[in-house]
């Protein structure tokens, strides 16, 4: 708790829960990942983002990896940094749910995460390979039914209350 409160106090939250992750026997090409990975503000680990990443990359370049909510864009981009596969984002920035973030300034919070998405996704994304849409899960769901493409690793990090979590489920 004392070396939690002095990471908190010192504003370098980020390090303090990266701190206990210890990656061995890894690749230059896998240690250039977690580099980049570490520059992305998150509230994620970056062993979370490792693993996104060693799934991604197990992917060929038919595969598809399809991130719903990406907020800021850590665990979107972890699937994009060095892997061949398509990787498909979908967040709105709404912060209006049911069950409610009312302590959050809404408006606020939703143009600096979609401003910090965008500065990184501009620099990470390759051509025919990386894309985004800005709508809702459930309407892009209605629109990847007529693509006919199948999903190989799917993460979902959206809106986080019971109906929300069950209709992710059920889709």
């Amino acid at each position: 708790r004392i070396k939690k409160r002095m990471y908190k106090f010192l504003n370098n939250k980020k390090n303090f829960i990266n701190s206990n992750t210890i990656f061995r026997n890894i690749d230059k090409e896998e240690k250039e990942a977690i580099n980049k990975l570490a520059l992305i503000d998150t509230m994620s680990k970056i062993s979370i983002g490792f693993i996104i990443n060693q799934i991604c990359k197990s992917l060929d370049s038919k595969g598809v990896y399809l991130n719903i909510g990406v907020w800021r864009g850590f665990s979107m981009f972890a699937g994009m940094i060095n892997t061949e596969c398509e990787v498909y984002g979908v967040d709105n920035f709404s912060f209006d749910y049911e069950n409610g973030n009312s302590s959050l300034n809404n408006s606020i919070e939703e143009s600096k995460a979609r401003k910090y998405f965008f500065e990184h996704f501009n620099n990470l994304k390759k051509e025919n390979k990386h894309f985004f849409y800005d709508i809702d899960y459930r309407k892009f769901f209605e629109l990847w039914e007529k693509k006919n493409k199948s999903i190989d690793f799917y993460y979902y990090d959206g809106e986080h209350s019971y109906k929300n979590q069950l209709d992710n489920l059920i889709i």
